[in-house]
């Protein structure tokens, strides 16, 4: 989860990050060091109150076959004076179980559309005419993975997206710990706070019947500077009826046509969904 910075493509009229043209509930997290599972299992101070709750997340919105969220991420930037500068940005998430997810990034600085139909990635600036597109794999879990090695696209809401979010939230953890009741905008929730090499991240997660994650906070560590990234996610709508159409691209009249960037380092491994380092 350290924060990256990804390549451009001119889509809104200026130059916008890729990270900033999806919804990202967390940046790339590092590949783990190469250990036996035991051994990774005995590392880590889980309280057994958290390590519950995220599992009981895990397995509500993995098991939604559909879902409309919207999110409010802050993201600072570090500036080679050392000053950070915060970007805020808003989408709205709808999701299709097991390969159809779309995101609607809205604001002053841009308006895009993200689609992945199940054979599709798209990318189109509503203001501007330009669109991209590129072949995409039949499963989410793969498409993740094929962003993010192939694209170095943070694809949106990922860790929710996969068919194990426990597993990916957990993977570099050390520590984990409940810190207790907190409200959000008068939603009470559970606050949990984990630790781990390059990263802390804090999670907030509904309490009742819907346990949906509403906020989460990110620490880089492994920058000097310590560059934090924020996610509010509100108005849940499980089980939501979305219709095949709404991930449907279609290019826009008179749009004009350019190429995903693709990172130097992709390779056959592109499909591979752990994150990039």
């Amino acid at each position: 989860m350290s924060k990256v910075f990804q390549r451009a493509v001119l889509i809104s009229g200026f130059t916008v990050p890729l990270v900033a043209a999806h919804l990202m509930l967390r940046p790339s997290m590092p590949c783990a060091h190469a250990q036996s599972p035991a051994t990774a299992q005995a590392s880590k101070q889980i309280d057994p109150k958290a390590d519950e709750l995220l599992r009981r997340m895990s397995e509500y919105v993995s098991g939604l076959r559909s879902f409309r969220v919207q999110s409010t991420t802050t993201d600072e930037f570090v500036l080679k004076s050392g000053e950070k500068i915060q970007e805020v940005s808003n989408s709205r998430i709808a999701v299709k179980r097991p390969n159809k997810v779309r995101s609607d990034r809205i604001g002053p600085a841009a308006d895009l559309v993200f689609r992945y139909d199940g054979g599709l990635f798209s990318l189109v600036g509503n203001r501007t005419g330009y669109y991209a597109t590129a072949p995409a794999p039949q499963t989410i879990d793969a498409a993740v993975g094929t962003l993010r090695n192939r694209y170095g696209i943070e694809v949106p809401a990922a860790d929710l997206l996969l068919g194990n979010p426990y597993e990916a939230l957990m993977e570099n953890a050390t520590s984990g710990t409940y810190v207790g009741l907190e409200s959000i905008e008068g939603v009470t929730t559970h606050h949990l706070a984990y630790r781990g090499q390059d990263v802390d991240w804090q999670i907030w997660i509904q309490d009742g019947p819907q346990p949906v994650p509403r906020r989460f906070v990110i620490v880089s560590k492994n920058e000097p500077a310590q560059p934090e990234f924020t996610a509010e996610l509100s108005h849940w709508e499980p089980q939501a009826q979305l219709a095949d159409d709404l991930f449907t691209f279609r290019p826009p009249p008179g749009g004009t046509r350019i190429d995903f960037l693709t990172r130097p380092s992709a390779g056959a491994a592109s499909g591979d969904t752990r994150d990039g380092g």
